[in-house]
């Protein structure tokens, strides 16, 4: 039994680049849009909020996100933005 498992794995080597490639493509391709296609591309902010909300929930853990958005704002002026992918409440 273990020994069709390990075969059938090898049977199919290029299905595991294939979607290591696909996911690859997908973050490059989602990289560019939100740098250069987005209708919020051409408004200043952080190289890294532009590409993901990871500097967001980074700044909500310890609870000084209200601090960092207002430091934004700061340095940007009053079109800083940062990318939500969900509404706010």
């Amino acid at each position: 039994m273990a020994s069709q498992d390990i075969s059938s794995a090898r049977a199919y080597p290029n299905l595991v680049a294939l979607g290591a490639s696909v996911v690859v493509v997908y973050i490059f391709t989602t990289a560019i849009y939100r740098l250069f296609f987005h209708p919020l591309a051409s408004f200043p902010g952080p190289f890294w909020a532009r590409l993901t909300i990871i500097p967001s929930w980074w700044h909500t853990r310890p609870g000084d996100r209200h601090v960092w958005l207002y430091n934004l704002q700061q340095k940007y002026g009053e079109l800083a933005y940062e990318i939500i992918d969900q509404p706010v409440s």
